[in-house]
């Protein structure tokens, strides 16, 4: 089953933001290197499911 990551807007702003910086103060490689880094990250990270997350909060089990 495929995943999808879901970014919120200021992660996505954080994101181009970051992306942009290593695009123009180093290079395309080093932003490509980074982007691909990522990716390997998220694959290996496992998912927890948002209801999880939810039950987790409202515990106190998680200081989001």
């Amino acid at each position: 089953m495929q995943k999808k990551v879901v970014l919120s807007s200021t992660a996505k702003a954080k994101l181009s933001d970051l992306l942009e910086y290593l695009e123009h103060k180093w290079s395309g490689k080093v932003k490509d290197d980074f982007i691909r880094r990522l990716d390997q990250s998220v694959i290996r990270s496992p998912i927890i499911p948002k209801v999880v997350l939810s039950q987790m909060k409202s515990k106190g089990s998680l200081n989001v």
